[in-house]
């Protein structure tokens, strides 16, 4: 019975897990600037809660409706390459991501 509980608080704690995302946009000329954007997430079972901590961190950059965004870096943390799976059990993984945007021609 103890056991089962401690299951079902570890789920309700995970359902209850919130992502943190962050856009850090600034202007550089009248044309266009940088932008950075970070986001984390919780991976349990390879299932990631809220969504992959990339794909947040991409979407946010996305959202801000600037003109034609070039992304010139991408880190995710932690990152094991061929040994990610591992990751996939348990991990709170960091992504960030930085370019340059630009404003289109109107």
């Amino acid at each position: 019975m103890r056991r089962a509980l401690v299951v079902l608080d570890f789920f309700l704690l995970l359902s209850i897990g919130q992502g943190c995302a962050s856009l850090d946009l600034r202007r550089t000329s009248p044309e266009g600037g940088t932008f950075r954007s970070s986001a984390w997430a919780l991976t349990f079972l390879s299932k990631d809660v809220p969504a992959p901590a990339l794909s947040m961190a991409r979407a946010n950059v996305a959202d801000s409706e600037r003109g034609e965004l070039t992304i010139q870096e991408e880190t995710l943390i932690p990152h094991l390459g061929p040994f990610d799976w591992i990751l996939d059990v348990f991990s709170v993984r960091y992504a960030k991501v930085s370019g340059t945007w630009v404003r289109p021609d109107l």
